[in-house]
C-alpha cells in the first residue's frame, strides 16, 4: 500500500490510507497506490451512478465487512471489534463509505444494505469466536422501519447470542428524531443486544438526552482523542465524557487512538476500551481471524 502526493488534514490522509489498505487487501498484488485521481473520478460520479451500482453490489459480491479490534484497557484483552462495510466496485474500485452510505440513506437502499450487513456479520461471527462482541453501525433511517424484526430474524437464523452484538447509532442522528429513535432502541435493547452512542461529544452531549437512551456504551469521537495530548480543552472534554458515562453506568470506547501515549493517557483517565490504528487497522474476516489467533499465541 502507498499514499502518494497526499495533502490536506489528518482525516483526509487517513481516508486515503484506508483506501490503499482496502485495495491492497483485495488485489492479487497486495499493493495499491493513491495517485490523487481517485478524488477526481469520484467527484464526477452522480448520486444516481452510485445508487444504481449499489443496488447490484451485494448480488455481485462486491460488498464485504472489515473488522477493527477493540482493547479493554484494564485487562489488555481484546474485548470486541467494530464491523465496517466496504464496497469494491468492479469498474471503479474501492468506493468510500462516506460517499455511498449517505446516498443509500437518502433512498430505500439503506434498508437493503442494513439487512445485508446484519446477516453477513452474524454469519461471520462464527469464524471469530474469540471476539466477545462485535459492533454494527445503524443509520437512523432504519430505526423508522422494520429493524427490530430484521435483527430478531438474523439472530435466530445464525444462532448468535444477542449479548455478542452491539448496535451503534450516532448521537446527532438519534437526537434529530428522539422520540421515534428511543422507542426503536428500547425494542432493540429488549432483544438483549448492546447499544452504543457513536461520535459522542460532537452534538448535544447532555445528561438530559443521555438518560433517555437505553445505551450500554458511549464512543468518544476521534476529533477529541486525536488532539487530547496537545490541547488541554480536548483532554478536559474527554475526561468529562468518561466521568459522565461512568455516572450513567456506561462503558466508554475511545476511537481514533493512534499512539501509545494517547492509549496510556486514556487509561489514566479511566477510559474502558480503545480502538484505532495503534491497536489494529480494519481487516477483512480472514485477516482478522489470523490476527486474533496470532495475538492469542503471542
Amino acid at each position: 500500500m502507498a499514499v502518494d502526493g497526499s495533502t490536506g488534514d489528518t482525516e483526509t490522509v487517513l481516508q486515503q490510507l484506508e483506501w490503499a489498505i482496502t485495495e491492497a487487501h483485495q488485489t492479487p498484488e497486495k499493493y495499491a497506490l493513491w495517485d490523487g485521481e481517485k478524488d477526481e473520478s469520484e467527484s464526477r460520479l452522480t448520486d444516481w451512478d452510485i445508487e444504481n451500482d449499489l443496488r447490484q453490489a451485494a448480488d455481485r459480491g462486491e460488498l464485504s465487512m472489515f473488522y477493527q479490534p477493540q482493547q479493554d484497557l484494564a485487562s489488555g484483552e481484546i474485548s470486541g471489534a467494530e464491523a465496517l462495510i466496504r464496497w469494491r466496485n468492479g469498474n471503479r474500485g474501492y468506493v468510500r463509505p462516506d460517499i455511498f452510505i449517505p446516498i443509500a440513506e437518502r433512498s430505500a437502499l439503506i434498508e437493503e444494505v442494513t439487512r445485508w450487513t446484519l446477516h453477513t456479520v452474524l454469519r461471520e461471527m462464527e469464524a471469530l469466536p474469540n471476539l466477545p462482541q462485535i459492533s454494527i453501525n445503524l443509520s437512523v433511517q432504519v430505526l423508522q422501519q422494520g429493524i427490530v424484526e430484521d435483527l430478531r430474524s438474523a439472530l435466530s437464523l445464525w444462532s448468535v447470542d444477542p449479548a455478542r452484538v452491539v448496535l451503534e447509532v450516532t448521537e446527532s442522528a438519534v437526537i434529530s428524531n428522539l422520540e421515534q429513535a428511543v422507542d426503536a432502541l428500547r425494542e432493540l435493547r429488549a432483544l438483549g443486544v448492546g447499544l452504543s452512542i457513536d461520535d459522542f461529544g460532537t452534538g448535544y452531549s447532555t445528561m438530559t438526552y443521555l438518560r433517555q437512551l437505553p445505551a450500554t456504551e458511549l464512543k468518544i469521537d476521534r476529533s477529541f482523542v486525536d488532539n487530547m495530548l496537545h490541547f488541554s480543552m480536548d483532554e478536559h472534554i474527554v475526561k468529562s465524557l468518561i466521568h459522565m458515562a461512568r455516572g450513567a453506568g456506561l462503558r466508554t470506547v475511545a476511537e481514533g487512538v493512534e499512539n501509545e501515549e494517547t492509549r496510556q493517557r486514556l487509561q489514566q483517565l479511566g477510559c474502558d476500551v480503545i480502538q484505532g490504528y495503534h491497536l489494529a487497522r480494519p481487516m477483512p474476516l480472514e485477516d482478522c481471524r489470523r490476527w486474533l489467533e496470532d495475538r492469542q499465541w503471542t
